[in-house]
């Protein structure tokens, strides 16, 4: 696993190959060993890999941001897919049952996934604008939660986009060293 914490990128270009169920099983699996404050294990995954699902998804959000994307402002082009045509995503939903660390064991929770994905050679690249439009627009956040059976009162809090890399892996980007310390 430390080869993944080094050799995990960002993926944003996926071939056609689907991913199987086996396979987003244990990656789910990966998720749910995660930490978790208090045990309370305050989440639920949903791994859709319905192509016309993602499509429809993809085209809410380039209905809803229309010139641009949320917080960066880079331009949203006609071309632009949410997933980058990833053949499953998953959506990590919080608990309302949770507790102020619950979003966090969220996020670790899809972090196992990207390294476990990594460890296999499964390309891929957590999503935050799919989180973004679902918080800014109730109708589609409850439209969503349907199609994808989230249990009532669970909220969205992020993506990860999975598939094998249409080209080589990049390299890394460098690291900037100087933002940790060890005081002894």
């Amino acid at each position: 696993m430390l080869n993944a914490i080094f050799d995990r990128r960002s993926i944003r270009s996926y071939t056609d190959e689907p991913i199987d169920r086996e396979t987003l099983t244990y990656l789910l699996r990966c998720a749910i060993k995660s930490p978790t404050a208090h045990y309370l294990q305050p989440w639920h995954f949903v791994a859709v890999t319905n192509k016309a699902l993602l499509d429809e998804f993809n085209a809410d959000f380039h209905r809803v941001y229309k010139d641009a994307r949320p917080i960066s402002k880079k331009p949203l082009t006609d071309d632009y897919k949410l997933f980058f045509n990833a053949p499953a995503v998953i959506f990590a939903y919080v608990a309302p049952h949770g507790n102020q660390f619950s979003r966090l064991d969220c996020a670790m929770a899809i972090e196992n996934v990207a390294l476990a994905a990594t460890d296999l050679k499964i390309g891929s690249v957590v999503i935050g604008y799919s989180i973004i439009m679902l918080n800014e627009y109730p109708e589609l956040n409850e439209k969503y939660k349907n199609l994808f059976n989230v249990p009532e009162g669970y909220e969205p809090v992020l993506s990860i986009a999975l598939g094998k890399s249409k080209n080589a892996w990049p390299d890394q980007r460098p690291r900037d060293e100087s933002k940790f310390s060890i005081i002894e």
